[in-house]
């Protein structure tokens, strides 16, 4: 395979350059040429199509040594320059933890901007939770039990609490979705690094944070992802990961999408119509996932349900860090039985 790599040295977690040159860039992976990627993807082939989003297409790769990979190909109507696209590569390659997903390689060549990724066989929790992209009309994948829930909410938590608390250089700004939540095996969850568009700094407003996305205001909720802060505002405060990762943890609880146009009208955003009931005793085990069949700990649905309440509340400061809501899905794993895998995958 054709691999090249840019060589660095003067770029370091806490002082990153403004306006760095190729030579001072610093990058952990390899990049790739156009042609290898056209050849290890069947010349982006249909059938390899794998994912597709607003800002980008991936596709299934498969490299020289036999190994899998994700080829996320980035839409790129702007001329970004060539060194602001190093400096993202550098701060996802550093992204090192066990419920991050690795970057294995990367493209520049011209306007053509790729980030190759390891490949999850399972998916995205999108996927398994909704069906290929949450369309309308496809179908979700095989139930998850109450414990690999479980799983896969601590494991993404803390590849969230990494990146954007714990990292050398902690990125901030981000949206969580379960198209960006990826499954392994033993139910172990890893998000993408890359997490939003794939975008760079405003030409108005300059953020340190080399990985910083600008959000048009067309995107309107993100979804039904989007913090009330991002409505108000047009911007992101340090709590509104936290926010999106409740909205998650709301899908893993009631199975229901964080926007869906086919509900009634009061029920088509997530957030405003399970997070009352979800804190009303009586109530809440009504909303519960059928899928779950009534399998499940009542006791620890109700501090799941607590722990997404909290996340999604309206006032920033009144939600918990990440590192709190780690802890606070950890306290649930005594109380995990019933699945093949015993417990949390490691």
């Amino acid at each position: 395979m054709l691999f090249w790599t840019v060589q660095t040295s003067n770029l370091t977690s806490s002082n990153y350059p403004t306006n760095p040159t190729k030579e001072e860039q610093a990058t952990q992976v390899r990049a790739i040429s156009h042609y290898e990627l056209k050849k290890i993807t069947r010349y982006f082939s249909k059938s390899n199509l794998i994912g597709w989003g607003s800002h980008a297409e991936v596709f299934l790769g498969e490299l020289k040594d036999s190994q899998k990979c994700a080829v996320k190909m980035l839409d790129h109507p702007d001329a970004e320059l060539d060194n602001e696209f190093l400096l993202k590569v550098q701060s996802i390659s550093r992204l090192e933890h066990n419920n991050v997903v690795q970057l294995l390689s990367y493209c520049i060549e011209e306007e053509v901007r790729a980030l190759v990724y390891e490949y999850s066989s399972r998916g995205s929790l999108l996927d398994i939770l909704h069906g290929k992209k949450g369309a309308v009309g496809t179908r979700p994948g095989k139930a998850l039990s109450w414990a690999q829930r479980v799983n896969i909410a601590l494991s993404s938590a803390e590849g969230i609490e990494f990146i954007y608390e714990k990292a050398d250089h902690c990125i901030t700004h981000r949206v969580i979705k379960p198209s960006n939540i990826l499954l392994f095996d033993n139910d172990v969850a890893k998000v993408i690094g890359d997490i939003g568009a794939f975008e760079s700094n405003p030409g108005h407003k300059i953020n340190p944070d080399p990985l910083y996305y600008a959000f048009p205001p067309h995107w309107s909720n993100l979804d039904g992802y989007g913090a009330p802060e991002y409505l108000m505002t047009g911007e992101f405060s340090n709590k509104s990961e936290v926010f999106s990762f409740g909205v998650v943890l709301l899908e893993l609880l009631t199975g229901r999408k964080a926007r869906d146009c086919t509900q009634p009208h009061d029920q088509q955003d997530l957030v405003s119509w399970a997070t009352p009931r979800l804190r009303t005793p009586r109530r809440r085990h009504h909303f519960a996932d059928p899928r779950l069949g009534g399998e499940y700990p009542h006791k620890d649905f109700a501090k799941m349900a607590d722990i997404a309440s909290r996340c999604v509340k309206y006032e920033p400061k009144s939600r918990p860090s990440m590192s709190m809501v780690v802890k606070d899905l950890r306290s649930l794993l005594p109380g995990v039985s019933g699945t093949s895998s015993g417990g949390r995958g490691v």
